[in-house]
């Protein structure tokens, strides 16, 4: 019957077969003592743990950021058809995805300022003369 140690590499030879047995790391494992094998190991599933939490984390910011997307995307389609032509309005948004922030801001300028302007310069003329 074969040992633990030769039970172990044949495991791992199956789990990790890209991983040769020449390589640096299977070497400095194997002269590991096993108590320090075995902190190894307990810090090795702390780290995987917080990948996976991480991972987890990255998601739920996407998906949160997405779900406020949408929202301000409504709240401008809303706005909009609610407008009349001489409605102005600026909207800024700002979202915290999980590469970072992303902002937006959309704004709509009416004709209203442009003919109180025109209307200004044309009684300024006026009086003038």
């Amino acid at each position: 019957m074969p040992n633990n140690n030769e039970l172990d590499i044949v495991r791992n030879q199956i789990l990790f077969p890209d991983i040769s047995q020449n390589s640096v790391l299977v070497k400095l494992l194997e002269g590991m003592p096993p108590e320090t094998l075995k902190e190894l190991q307990q810090k090795a599933v702390e780290g995987h743990i917080g990948i996976e939490l991480e991972k987890i984390k990255m998601i739920h910011k996407y998906q949160s950021s997405t779900a406020e997307l949408d929202r301000y995307i409504d709240h401008i389609k809303q706005l909009e058809s609610n407008a009349g032509n001489f409605t102005r309005y600026t909207a800024k948004g700002s979202f915290e995805g999980a590469s970072g922030v992303t902002t937006i801001s959309t704004s709509k300028g009416g004709c209203l300022t442009l003919i109180l302007c025109v209307l200004l310069l044309l009684l300024f003329i006026f009086l003038a003369l």
